[in-house]
């Protein structure tokens, strides 16, 4: 049985909301979106709750509205409570269609006998009514007649539908479940509680967090008593089951304590993942003993504990690093991340009680400051370590310490790769994924990827990029992929010739013998010489990204001659220097572009016949030429092509739209920024007939192309595409939101100036 959508209740609306607000709440019901149903719907109820005089019509038509969403998307206590609300307002005649509601809800979520009940107690009311208010009332009379019906057949026919299936399909529909599902199911019936306690792999992920949704209008009281007595019930029926235990930071106090406690005591013997994020240090419901009990805990799950993943809190007196492997000897993944202040005791150091360390494969760090010495004891005792990752390294001599102590079966190494703007991690293959095609005989550095260690000085500057050669130098034949941001100090740019002549004396014959990635800042000029004659015989490198590069003739030199790249990314200089007469700095921008139509004609001509350029990427102060893209359309392998922030002084718009009409049957991802020469009739031809592959269109900071010319986009657009970004673009509105249905587009809000949609 399914909840009826609440249709009738829409045009009550229209006295109190605007078309727009009545439009995206119908919308939202039509495309089943409970969570934005729910959203939408509360900020009404709020608005009525404000008002002097509130409309008990509109607050009942909106708890109808909130109440289905909830119940449609398993949130039965919060929908039944929007019921309860709904039978309140009596004695508005309307309000007997909260016993419907919740007579409906009763009977969907399988409590017959009380939906009944409901169904009887509006029955009762409706007929004790002025005779005025009885054609209204006939309408709810039926809709309570009929659902007593259906409640009533139901009752007399019930039975187990699990029953029904064979014992190993049932358990598979079980595994299947979200755990707060799983939870539900055990408060069924002892049956299925001990059917479910008893299916092997039902509980071997567990996480006791609160999940988020339509929860997130609600408070947590909710939590602390049905969710957590839930949790609390099963714990002692789990035992051997649970391999990986997550605890996250909105764990209700109780639950966080029963488990912790159940893991000293032993009960939990085959746990191989735990993930433990402490709360609030001055949370008034965490216990004053409560971070001494968790090396207490740890020592009783030593022989099967694995992985840990620790995110302490900066008011917490946490356990270190050092502690952490001294009590988990077998131990071989550990992330240990703690938000804390600047001036907070590091986490690392105390080593000198701790032997080696022979299982530790894995290892990430965030904090507020790593120095060398937290490293160095680190890395002297865990000589097995094959992933390390390093975060909020300020001093450059980390470098030396990475050369000298840096462990011989090192594989993947990270060094300040937190996105601290988005609070995310830079992209670092897991270990798995990166060994996989290992030879067992190989050992040595493969994945390097260094971001910039704050200095300006130039000395620092220079010292740095040095160490960092010396260390590429160390690895050069084991070397995959490198990924290196040096500091920004546009004095080093000009003071530094004197050192190419000097690497080319302490690393004679340097090349990367395995290289297939390389990402650096080719602002550094001396630098950007060595590594590009690095890679000049080159056979295996199949991606190249060049961020702040001055000038691009020893680039294109350098790649002319080698096996064709599948992906190339070049960013020009956010500023050109004005005084430096140095032609081999400043460059000349036609000239830069004259070399690449060069480079793209031979990929051009190697694409008819043989593997070519896949992916492009042009971005900042480089002119995109009529001849560039006129050579571009020729390469046959090219699918992915991305354009920002190009000059537009010698490619005009319609030159952009005849390139994507050239090329358009072999792209699959456009992706456009801060182009002014884009607009309605570029939008037009992406989404003709001849872009029949196109997957992902980003639009972003165009300030010419229109809502007409997204309308015609997504009329137009071919049915491979599934996504349709559209990003700070000053001339679309919301409105864009209304077009032909029948596109099946599905809006997603990112935030108020992003629309996405996907198919």
């Amino acid at each position: 049985m399914v909840d009826s959508p609440p249709f009738h209740s829409m045009h009550i609306l229209e006295s109190s909301f605007s078309h727009d607000q009545i439009q995206r709440l119908h919308q939202a019901v039509q495309n089943h979106n409970y969570p934005r149903i729910v959203h939408n719907a509360s900020t009404m109820i709020n608005y009525i709750l404000e008002q002097e005089q509130q409309n008990q019509q509109i607050m009942l038509a909106l708890l109808d509205i909130r109440s289905y969403a909830f119940s449609m998307h398993g949130q039965f206590h919060q929908a039944y409570v929007d019921a309860k609300n709904m039978v309140k307002l009596l004695p508005t005649p309307s309000s007997i269609s909260g016993y419907a509601r919740m007579g409906n809800l009763l009977s969907i979520y399988g409590y017959q006998l009380r939906a009944i009940q409901a169904y009887d107690h509006g029955l009762a009311i409706s007929h004790q009514q002025e005779e005025q208010e009885q054609l209204l009332l006939r309408i709810h009379d039926k809709d309570l007649k009929k659902g007593k019906y259906r409640a009533n057949e139901q009752w007399q026919n019930k039975m187990d539908p699990i029953s029904l299936f064979p014992h190993d399909v049932a358990d598979i529909i079980v595994t299947l479940l979200h755990q707060d599902d799983r939870l539900v199911c055990t408060q069924v019936s002892r049956g299925w509680r001990k059917w479910i306690m008893d299916c092997e792999d039902v509980w071997k992920n567990v996480d006791l967090g609160v999940t988020m949704g339509c929860d997130e209008y609600y408070k947590e009281d909710y939590y602390e008593t049905r969710k957590s007595i839930q949790f609390i019930q099963i714990a002692d029926y789990l035992g051997d089951q649970v391999k990986n235990i997550t605890v996250s930071r909105n764990c209700p106090e109780i639950v966080r304590s029963t488990y912790i406690k159940k893991m000293q005591q032993g009960h939990f013997r085959s746990i191989q993942s735990l993930s433990l994020t402490e709360t609030n240090g001055n949370s008034k419901n965490i216990k004053k003993g409560y971070f001494a009990e968790i090396p207490t805990a740890l020592r009783a799950i030593q022989n099967t504990l694995t992985h840990l993943t620790i995110y302490a809190n900066a008011k917490s007196k946490s356990i270190t690093i050092a502690a952490l492997l001294s009590i988990c000897h077998h131990l071989t993944d550990l992330i240990y991340i703690a938000n804390e202040n600047k001036l907070a005791t590091p986490r690392v150091r105390n080593f000198a009680m701790v032997q080696e360390h022979h299982c530790l494969i894995n290892l990430e760090i965030k904090q507020s400051i790593l120095s060398v010495r937290d490293i160095t004891p680190l890395l002297r005792t865990c000589r097995h370590l094959q992933r390390l990752v390093l975060n909020n390294i300020k001093d450059v001599s980390i470098l030396d310490t990475l050369i000298h102590d840096m462990p011989p079966t090192m594989e993947m190494l990270g060094v300040n790769v937190w996105d601290y703007i988005a609070n995310k991690k830079d992209t670092i293959p897991p270990l798995q994924k990166a060994t996989e095609i290992r030879s067992k005989n190989e050992t040595g550095l493969r994945y390097l990827n260094i971001q910039g260690i704050a200095t300006t000085a130039i000395e620092k500057s220079t010292s740095y990029a040095m160490k960092f050669i010396q260390l590429l130098y160390e690895h050069r034949t084991t070397l995959e992929m490198i990924d290196l941001e040096l500091p920004k100090s546009r004095e080093a740019i000009y003071k530094t010739y004197d050192m190419i002549e000097k690497l080319h004396k302490l690393y004679p014959e340097f090349k990367f013998e395995r290289i297939k990635s390389l990402t650096y800042d080719g602002s550094q000029v001396f630098l950007n010489d060595f590594l590009l004659q690095s890679i000049r015989d080159s056979t295996t490198l199949k991606s190249l990204v060049l961020f702040q590069l001055l000038h691009t003739d020893k680039l294109v030199n350098t790649l002319i001659t080698m096996p064709p790249l599948q992906q190339l990314h070049l960013s020009g200089p956010t500023y050109i220097p004005a005084t430096n007469n140095d032609d081999t700095i400043t460059g000349d921008r036609s000239n830069n572009a004259l070399g690449l139509v060069a480079l793209f004609e031979r990929y051009a001509q190697l694409s008819t016949s043989s593997a070519s350029l896949e992916s492009l990427t042009i971005e900042g102060h480089y002119e995109a030429s009529n001849a560039m893209l006129e050579t571009l359309a020729q390469v046959k392998t090219l699918k992915e092509v991305k354009f920002w922030h190009l000059l537009p002084q010698m490619s005009s718009t319609k030159r952009i739209a005849h390139f994507f009409t050239q090329i358009g049957n072999q792209l699959t991802v456009v992706h456009l920024e801060y182009l002014h020469n884009v607009d309605d009739d570029v939008l037009a031809v992406l989404g003709d007939d001849r872009n029949a592959k196109l997957s992902i269109i980003d639009l972003n900071k165009l300030k010419n192309i229109t809502n007409e010319g997204i309308r015609i986009l997504v009329d137009k657009a071919p049915s491979s595409l599934r996504k349709l970004s559209v990003t700070s673009c000053d001339k679309i509105t919301d409105n864009i939101c209304t077009w032909d249905t029948k596109r099946k587009m599905k809006k997603v809000w990112t935030d108020e100036y992003i629309y996405t949609y996907y198919t």
